[in-house]
């Protein structure tokens, strides 16, 4: 079962025996973690932990996320009371898809690094990295959907999806979407009928030792599409075995969507008619702006329509490369 079904199961205990009384059951054969349910229905996951007078203790708390190390009570299954020091992990939040959420993400791989921490540094990395995906929830969002949906769309049509992954920005703010060694492909999408795009400056005059490729892709709304939440979940099983791009995916999607991660997410498009009108690009055939960008003015941005240039036919993922410039189709 899921750690989501287990929580479901598990009863809410009586208010009256305080904050730090829960009700849980052991997710692991030797009883360092358990999954927990508090006085107010919120889902908890809590690590035995050892009490030091040399460090301080972990303390953290977010909107939705609260992380503490103290004493408490857990009955078990049996009506047993459990009584110990532990790192607590609490889900906050009352709305049901945070919760899940919350539940979702331990159950994919943050419960597995920490049941492979050993030391209290590595349990408070593990820690801090899903303290990191949930103040991304409650910042604004830094990217479009149709974006997102992009290049999450492009992963998984990609002949070697791992590869892509890896390649994939770390960080949103980032000049290309997709960087490996010298070569950078910048994804844009639209939902209009024809084929424009904003570009910056820099992501059409890469350095001359940079090759570029640019991937286009027309979107039509459709309620029976994939949605963002769709192909998030895709990408999700092709990272199911590396828990670093596992993160780096939750990253890269909470920081897109921010608070709107919920609402945002159920976004759809069709999927079909995304894979008919991907077109890729050589960056150096694109219309631009050749002129030399005066010193002092900065942030240049435009709009090409690439319905004025010549497609390029391309491969993904040949021979350690991102993509090969080739004479057969993606």
């Amino acid at each position: 079962m899921s750690l989501t079904a287990d929580f479901k199961n598990l009863e809410k205990p009586n208010a009256k025996k305080g904050p730090l009384f829960f009700v849980g059951l052991r997710i692991d054969p030797g009883e360092r973690c358990l999954l927990a349910k508090d006085s107010d229905g919120c889902p908890a996951v809590l690590m035995r932990a050892q009490p030091s007078t040399e460090t301080m203790s972990l303390a953290l708390s977010l909107e939705n996320l609260h992380v503490r190390e103290m004493n408490c009570q857990i009955e078990n299954q049996d009506g047993k009371v459990i009584e110990g020091y532990f790192t607590i992990l609490r889900c906050t939040a009352k709305e049901v898809m945070l919760q899940e959420y919350f539940l979702g993400i331990l159950d994919s791989f943050v419960l597995s690094q920490l049941l492979a921490a050993t030391k209290s540094d590595e349990v408070q990395k593990v820690v801090m990295q899903l303290a990191e995906l949930f103040r991304a929830i409650g910042h604004p969002a830094k990217r479009s959907v149709i974006g997102l949906w992009a290049e999450l769309f492009l992963i998984t049509q990609a002949n070697d999806p791992i590869f892509w992954l890896r390649a994939w920005h770390a960080r949103n703010k980032d000049v290309f979407d997709f960087s490996h060694e010298n070569q950078r492909l910048e994804v844009k999408a639209t939902s209009t009928t024809n084929r424009a795009h904003q570009f910056s400056y820099e992501q059409t005059h890469p350095p001359e030792n940079i090759e570029e490729a640019i991937a286009s892709v027309m979107l039509q709304s459709s309620p029976s599409g994939k949605t963002v939440h769709d192909l998030w979940e895709d990408v999700r099983r092709i990272a199911a075995s590396d828990g670093d791009l596992q993160l780096k995916l939750e990253q890269i999607c909470l920081e897109a969507l921010g608070e709107q991660w919920n609402s945002k997410r159920t976004t759809a498009y069709d999927m079909q008619h995304a894979k008919q009108s991907l077109q890729f690009y050589d960056a150096r055939n694109v219309p631009k702006i050749d002129c030399e960008i005066p010193r002092g003015v900065t942030q240049v941005r435009f709009s090409v329509d690439l319905d004025h240039a010549v497609p390029a036919k391309m491969k993904t993922a040949v021979d350690g490369k991102l993509f090969e410039f080739a004479s057969s189709s993606f």
